[in-house]
């Protein structure tokens, strides 16, 4: 039976048929319930997997395709909605990514961008987009 032949996670040794410990290393055998439930966890991360692996560009997803992600995730399941759990991952992912960002030196370059260009248009009075030498003395 499925329960005779089972190999430990651990170290790869058969279980024997009344052991739910491995005789090998200790190791406890999975439960049926709990070996259908890591099969279910592996299958939905294979979709996510496969889903970004559609949209990236550069091994990186632009945000303005997470929609397209979402709706295609939802898609595959029979609700076409996203659980709790996915959303709050989704929405943690993206904080993270969003504060590794504004800690990056990247950020940094476009704040001070974003302060030149204010500078620049303060300075620039007759909005002609360009700088006289007599308006850098200013």
């Amino acid at each position: 039976s499925f329960r005779d032949s089972k190999l430990c996670d651990n170290c790869g040794q058969l279980f024997s048929s009344d052991a739910d410990v491995c005789r090998n290393c200790g190791h406890k055998r999975q439960s049926s319930a709990e070996m259908r439930e890591e099969m279910i966890l592996n299958a939905k991360e294979d979709v996510r997997v496969s889903v970004f692996n559609k949209l990236q560009d550069h091994n990186e997803v632009h945000r303005d395709e997470l929609p397209k992600g979402l709706e295609r995730l939802s898609n595959r399941t029979a609700a076409g909605v996203v659980e709790l759990e996915e959303f709050l991952n989704f929405v943690k992912g993206y904080e993270a990514r969003q504060d590794n960002f504004y800690k990056s030196p990247l950020a940094e370059n476009a704040e001070n961008e974003v302060l030149q260009w204010r500078t620049f248009e303060e300075a620039d009075l007759d909005n002609s987009g360009t700088m006289e030498a007599a308006g850098l003395q200013k």
